[in-house]
């Protein structure tokens, strides 16, 4: 009733004033904010969409009416909207709490994780409701590491502790609401909540100290089993265990050599991972059904920190680990000396993440076999990884529908023949950031970039090259070779070394920077950090954002096979480096 009365009073007040025709967008908002309050989600709905009538390009009025949106559950407005206020110039950080919301109603919960990604990178005061949407996501995956799911956990209730200073009341008390939901609905959100508790305060339970003692307390969780693979463990050979493994399984692989083993996986939910090193499985010219050392079958795989070489198959295709399930995540893990690295079969609902990676002198040398090989599947990210040295093969392909290759180091090295460095030959959409591009002279085509060379002529689709560096050691090599009708946008790359072609096709180029030196330390010795007196310093233009994809690096690489944050020093750097002294 109280709520009910607050309503009628408002509209009544509107009306008496005469403000409906004459609402400003800062009063619209107001207004707008007080019947959300009140528990009028679609009066607010209302007012905000005539304001829009007479300000369409208010990003704020974008925002609030997403708020609205998400309150009456059109999660697919919400997320329209929300998008349309990034590209109207909306801050990242606000539209990123509202838009993760959004994926996790629409049950897009692996776009949360790649969205919210490391929660340093955005500012204190929309940590902790980022952090709760990304807990809230990986409590929805069933293949999501629990021992990382502890850690974000703790790491949220920190956050939580921190929180007052930099959050206003009213979202600290929806904030509030949201962790009791989630303690109610999920028995593992308790059990990290107890173990935050138990860190911070000695007299917490007895089962609390008990998690907090357990450094592998997600994996020995009661609805997973651990399997463990060793020469002093009953099961001596990963292929041991792929044989009585069962969905959900953690396989715990010691570190060591473990030559000629090959195994088939048909269970979903597995984590692979390699502990007390890096286990290597050499295959020694062998593979699973002439297919690869690894072979699955099942969905939502996870590998960690396994090295795979050896792989030879009678199709010439023999791979580190062959992939025909949906969703995969491969982490810390090296591909060498294969006739494919990572070859994936056709799903159009997968979604592959490869992060901290090496792949290194995989194919056979008939430019039908590359690095990685992904294919027809929704979303392909690669992060903070290294391709190189391809034998005549790429260093990186895939058909995938939406690419996001950031942050690595793609490079021929001193002897690599590799073709393109990145082939994404049916276009669709995809966004090139930040990363570190190298030609070399024994290279056996000369375009570094090959947008939709299999569909020539194709409309659909975009290509976003951003903040790349580029090294060249070829002659007549071209940079991005677009052979789509669809545009290609080319901003803030550096070309160094020999000359290149910047865009070939369809595009935009914009804030690029073509000079054999460029102001970088030492490019012959990849050291592609800028020297003080560079001239890419604060040279770069505000990319934007492409739909909901902010194109502002957020991290660089860092050899090998890793990535930092990238710093914000005034205006944006040229290429995949901000200059800060380091």
């Amino acid at each position: 009733m109280t709520r009910y009365f607050a309503v009628v009073c408002f509209w009544a007040a509107m009306l008496l004033s005469g403000c409906a025709e004459q609402r400003s967008p800062d009063v619209a908002l107001h207004d707008a904010d007080a019947l959300l309050q009140a528990d009028d989600p679609v009066g607010a709905e209302k007012l905000l969409r005539e304001a829009l009538n007479k300000a369409p390009g208010d990003a704020r009025l974008r925002v609030a009416l997403a708020r609205t949106e998400l309150a009456t559950g059109n999660a697919a407005a919400a997320q329209g909207s929300l998008q349309r206020a990034l590209s109207l110039g909306a801050p990242k950080d606000e539209v990123a709490v509202y838009l993760a919301q959004a994926h996790l109603a629409s049950g897009e919960a692996q776009r949360v994780i790649a969205l919210v990604g490391d929660i340093e990178q955005w500012p204190p005061a929309r940590r902790p409701m980022l952090a709760a949407s990304k807990v809230e996501a990986a409590l929805l995956m069933p293949n999501y590491d629990r021992r990382e799911l502890i850690k974000s956990i703790a790491e949220l209730f920190s956050l939580r502790e921190d929180a007052q200073e930099h959050t206003a009341v009213a979202d600290m008390e929806w904030f509030d609401r949201r962790l009791a939901d989630l303690r109610r609905a999920h028995p593992e959100f308790q059990s990290g909540y107890e173990h935050f508790a138990c860190r911070r305060d000695p007299t917490a339970s007895h089962a609390a100290k008990q998690i907090a003692q357990n450094a592998t307390v997600a994996s020995t969780a009661a609805d997973r089993r651990v399997l463990k693979v060793g020469p002093n463990h009953e099961l001596k050979r990963p292929s041991d265990a792929a044989g009585i493994a069962q969905d959900e399984d953690i396989i715990e692989i010691e570190g060591g050599q473990y030559p000629g083993d090959v195994a088939f996986w048909a269970q979903s939910g597995l984590l692979l991972r390699g502990v007390n090193g890096r286990p290597h499985l050499d295959s020694k010219g062998r593979t699973e059904r002439e297919q690869g050392i690894w072979v699955f079958r099942g969905n939502d795989i996870v590998v960690e920190n396994i090295e795979f070489s050896g792989a030879r198959a009678k199709a010439r295709n023999g791979s580190g680990s062959r992939f025909f399930g949906r969703n995969l995540t491969i982490r810390d893990s090296y591909f060498h000396h294969n006739e494919d690295g990572v070859l994936t079969w056709n799903d159009p609902e997968s979604d592959i993440l490869i992060e901290r990676s090496v792949f290194a002198q995989n194919g056979y040398g008939d430019g039908q076999s590359h690095n990685i090989y992904i294919g027809r599947i929704r979303r392909f990210t690669l992060r903070f990884s290294h391709s190189h040295d391809s034998v005549s093969g790429h260093e990186v392909k895939s058909r995938a529908q939406f690419n996001f290759i950031a942050y690595n180091r793609l490079t021929d090295e001193d002897d690599g023949n590799s073709s393109y460095l990145i082939d994404l030959p049916e276009g669709g959409f995809a966004y090139v950031i930040g990363n570190v591009l190298e030609k070399g002279a024994r290279a056996e085509n000369p375009n570094a970039i090959a947008f939709a060379s299999e569909r020539r002529g194709t409309e659909e689709g975009e290509l976003w090259v951003v903040n790349n560096t580029f090294y060249n050691r070829y002659l007549d090599v071209t940079f991005v070779a677009n052979r789509a009708k669809a545009p290609a946008y080319v901003i803030n790359n550096v070309l160094a070394g020999a000359p290149a072609i910047l865009l070939d096709g369809p595009g935009e180029d914009r804030s690029n920077f073509r000079n054999p030196a460029a102001g970088l330390v030492d490019p012959r010795a990849y050291d592609f950090r800028l020297r003080a007196d560079s001239p890419l310093i604060d040279a770069g233009d505000d990319p934007g954002n492409a739909v909901e994809v902010a194109l502002w690096p957020d991290f660089e690489y860092v050899h090998p096979a890793s990535g930092r944050p990238r710093q914000r020093v005034s205006s944006l750097d040229i290429g995949a480096f901000e200059f800060c002294g380091w």
